[in-house]
């Protein structure tokens, strides 16, 4: 449940935030490319400059991690796939914090000539000849790592489905009988809005991964779970 609540908010923050953000920042950088090049007729560049500043969403990470590295005893890919979660919200909020600083030495610069606050802005030499790409950086630095939560907590998503799944069958085996479903997680509006990265940017970290498999600390949380099932048969019994 924690690791959806984290893809689902990222995927909203994608959708309502930060796609439309970087996708006209990079419309308007390269027009501004051209026109610098003079691939453009006139000298005259419009834009607006959209300095909104991005809120992340409250997430339940702390239990997201407690559930994957304490109390199901996961292994190999799932355990990667938090590590990388948790590392890539740290690289986001300091891609935040350094589009905000730009933002403010903007506010702040009174006396900056519009030319050099585009400048500034699309990451282009400024006209003391010194260069900033601060801004630019930041913000693609923002769309990449929005992406990378989503794909990491989707993934994690599938994997704990199957490790679900063979815990269920073994209870089954068990048992005898039927055991509690496990929930699928449903992502395919974000998929028709287009809101999922492309699994190709990721083709080496998932080689380099191994999906979850059993291992003596999973069969101990197995048994757990098996006799905390029989403590409560017997006491239904009596």
């Amino acid at each position: 449940m924690a690791s959806y609540i984290v893809c689902n908010s990222y995927l909203l923050l994608k959708d309502q935030q930060v796609r439309d953000l970087y996708n006209k920042f990079c419309e308007k950088h390269e027009e501004y490319q051209r026109v610098r090049d003079g691939q453009l007729e006139g000298d005259y560049f419009a834009y607006e400059a959209d300095m909104r500043r991005v809120i992340l969403p409250k997430i339940p990470i702390d239990l997201l991690n407690e559930q994957v590295y304490q109390k199901m005893n996961l292994n190999g890919r799932p355990v990667s796939a938090t590590a990388q979660i948790d590392n890539t919200i740290a690289s986001l909020e300091s891609a935040i914090e350094t589009r905000d600083s730009v933002i403010q030495m903007i506010r702040r610069s009174p006396g900056m000539g519009d030319a050099d606050k585009a400048n500034l802005y699309f990451g282009f030499p400024l006209s003391d000849g010194s260069l900033s790409t601060e801004y630019a950086d930041a913000l693609k630095g923002i769309a990449t790592y929005v992406d990378d939560v989503v794909f990491f907590s989707q993934l994690l998503c599938e994997d704990l489905f199957e490790h679900g799944q063979k815990i269920r069958k073994r209870l089954k085996d068990q048992y005898r009988e039927e055991a509690p479903e496990v929930n699928r997680v449903d992502l395919a509006p974000a998929e028709t809005k287009g809101l999922m990265p492309d699994k190709e940017q990721y083709a080496d970290w998932l080689q380099g991964h191994r999906t979850i498999s059993s291992n003596e600390s999973e069969i101990g949380w197995f048994a757990r779970v098996l006799e905390k099932m029989s403590n409560k048969s017997r006491k239904t019994d009596a």
